[in-house]
């Protein structure tokens, strides 16, 4: 078993929390919501049985 990541062409998502990414500024908090929020959607997906 192995996992395959898309390439991201801007830095990870690690980049852009920590580091700012390629573009050196750093995500705000409403995007960080955003993302978690449609994180935690996706995860209750897997797990109700689709």
């Amino acid at each position: 078993m192995i996992l395959v990541y898309d390439f991201m062409s801007l830095g990870t998502l690690r980049d852009h929390l920590y580091n700012g990414g390629s573009g050196g500024t750093r995500l705000s908090w409403d995007r960080r919501l955003k993302i978690c929020v449609e994180a935690e959607c996706g995860l209750e997906f897997l797990h109700s049985g689709a």
